[in-house]
């Protein structure tokens, strides 16, 4: 039998609902730049799947896409 050396499992959206926490982590990434930075674990939802780049990306609406690769480590201090 083979030993198993290391084993790895994402809880995000699996064990854990982590929508909310992510929610704010882009609310204060948009914040931080001086975008509006007000939407709900609902309107993310949508958002989760593809990495936090696609999460900003969508975040962001087509609008402002200047900022996306400054969001993307904001995003990062509050949810790493």
């Amino acid at each position: 039998m083979k030993k198993i050396e290391a084993f790895f499992f994402d809880l995000d959206g699996t064990l854990a609902d982590s929508r909310a926490d992510i929610a704010q982590a882009i609310n204060y990434a948009l914040a931080s730049l001086g975008l509006q930075g007000n939407m709900t674990s609902g309107e993310v939802n949508s958002f989760i799947g593809g990495g936090i780049e696609d999460i900003v990306r969508k975040a962001l609406g087509g609008k402002n896409v200047h900022v996306a690769g400054e969001a993307g480590p904001l995003f990062r201090t509050t949810y790493p």
